[in-house]
């Protein structure tokens, strides 16, 4: 049962990982940017100060993301599985619910991952979550599925119907499936 597990897992990841993007944010250099040392020049007007993950749900380019990933932006690099490099343009963010729609443009029909039904989902259930952090190629985790429904507070009020997953994420992989 483990090894047909194993080879799910790997059927699975395999099957999605050309979907996921890594995203490069460029904004507004702020007064208190501290660059690491022997860091190469940046212009005086931009810093790429954040990084994170999106998938592509369309063949013709839209994606989604972390609303937190982008709402700083000035512009945004798209490296896509493949290596191909490309610019998003945003069409549409919800930041209390933390997402935001964005569509890039490449020559050829883009690999998707279909969005799913949290409604489908049950607790207990294994659950794998997919980023492409920092440039690397792919960094994968699983976990179960802990929760449904929770409401977190926020400024506006609570707000509900998040999945709670115990699958660890790395740090840039904020906006990845």
């Amino acid at each position: 049962a483990l090894q047909q597990l194993n080879e799910s897992l790997v059927t699975l990841t395999q099957k999605l990982l050309p979907a996921v993007v890594s995203l490069k944010v460029h904004t507004k250099k702020g007064a208190d940017t501290v660059l690491p040392k022997n860091h190469p020049p940046i212009p005086d007007d931009e810093i790429p100060s954040v990084t994170g993950s999106g998938f592509i749900i369309r063949a013709d380019g839209l994606m989604l993301t972390n609303n937190h990933v982008i709402e700083e932006s000035t512009s945004i690099d798209v490296r896509l599985y493949d290596g191909e490099t490309t610019t998003a343009v945003i069409l549409g963010r919800d930041p209390l619910g933390d997402v935001a729609l964005l569509r890039v443009t490449s020559k050829r029909p883009l690999p998707v991952i279909p969005l799913g039904s949290s409604a489908a989902m049950h607790i207990g259930e294994l659950v794998v979550a997919i980023g492409s952090p920092f440039g690397f190629e792919h960094t994968i985790t699983l976990g179960i599925m802990s929760g449904k429904k929770r409401q977190f507070p926020r400024t506006a009020g609570l707000v509900g119907g998040y999945l709670q997953t115990d699958a660890p994420l790395t740090t840039g992989n904020s906006g990845g499936p």
